[in-house]
């Protein structure tokens, strides 16, 4: 392991480990994994609007959602911005942690690509598709995109678990596959390479919960101002990706290290496009996350999504006029 790794796992040995909350305007913000979708923290950290509503904040990247929630539980990660369905299967679980806000409107797999060969989703029978690993929700999207094309992804479809979206992109260029669900961002990359796009979920009335910033319910009532500001920051990087395109692009490419011009300008446009103005928690999406635990934990479809949800907090900026004063602005 290289010697300037180790600050870095220390420090989240103790920010994990620690039982101690560290709860006050000095505070851990964690996002889970690598993607746009979490430019408006970054945003909201680099051209300083956390600070500027008075939140000291070190923003932290936690690879993996799991391993994320555990330092959610620990107290000494307040807010995350992560999958909502870590919040959900978490809250299942016996936590109180729940969605305050779902940023995005288009995150996560949502585009069945497949080879140039595929003109049509009969031509899918027999053929061999991937996913993350199963049950993951990729796997669930997918199964979800196939019925929507008219077939039985247990009957007409091979599934395979290949592992994340660049070693299933892999897969399909070497023709081990013939098709994968994407991301927005995967579909970039797959728009080069050739391949095709045959459905797109969210036609079919599907939302996701994937861009969501969480908390516990503790620390929301508990840490109520420190929220508002929180959520005050989001808000104005929101504003920001979706108004000031120059200045965003330079934000994703430093924070993401693409370097490709033309995949950093189709980011500020799906971001423009994408991020929710008044980004209330997706009920909807919660309970696509409830159907897609359902197969594990039979009975949860049936829950009230909104028992995952705190909707209060972007309701006060909505009622207040806040977000309205912010688009108005010239």
């Amino acid at each position: 392991m290289p010697i300037r790794q180790l600050p870095v796992l220390i420090a989240l040995f103790f920010i994990l480990s620690s039982h101690q909350p560290s709860w006050g305007k000095e505070i851990n913000l964690a996002f889970s994994t690598m993607t746009l979708n979490n430019t408006a923290l970054w945003i909201a950290r680099d051209l300083g609007f956390l600070k500027k509503n008075g939140i000291d904040a070190q923003v932290i990247y936690v690879q993996g959602g799991g391993v994320l929630v555990q330092g959610m539980l620990s107290g000494n990660i307040p807010v995350a911005l992560t999958s909502g369905s870590q919040a959900v299967a978490s809250n299942l679980a016996g936590s109180d942690i729940v969605l305050f806000s779902t940023l995005h409107a288009g995150a996560g797999p949502r585009y069945l690509g497949v080879n140039k060969e595929i003109q049509n989703a009969a031509q899918l029978k027999g053929k061999k598709l991937a996913v993350s690993r199963f049950g993951s929700s990729s796997d669930f999207i997918l199964r979800f995109a196939l019925r929507k094309a008219g077939l039985d992804p247990d009957k007409d479809i091979a599934i395979l678990q290949i592992g994340n979206s660049p070693d299933r992109l892999a897969a399909m260029r070497n023709g081990q596959i013939s098709g994968t669900m994407l991301t927005t961002e995967d579909k970039w990359f797959a728009d080069k390479l050739g391949f095709r796009t045959l459905l797109d979920v969210y036609e079919y009335g599907f939302e996701n919960v994937t861009a969501s910033a969480m908390a516990s319910r503790r620390y929301l009532t508990e840490q109520r101002e420190t929220a508002r500001a929180i959520m005050r920051s989001l808000l104005e990087a929101i504003h920001f990706a979706k108004t000031r395109r120059e200045e965003t692009i330079k934000v994703i490419a430093r924070n993401s290290k693409i370097s490709d011009s033309s995949i950093l300008e189709e980011g500020q446009k799906f971001l423009a496009t994408g991020y929710l103005a008044k980004p209330y928690p997706s009920l909807k999406g919660i309970q696509f996350a409830l159907q897609d635990l359902d197969r594990t934990k039979p009975g949860v479809a049936e829950l009230n999504p909104a028992r995952f949800a705190d909707m209060d907090l972007v309701k006060e900026f909505d009622t207040s006029g806040f977000i309205d004063r912010l688009y108005s602005k010239k």
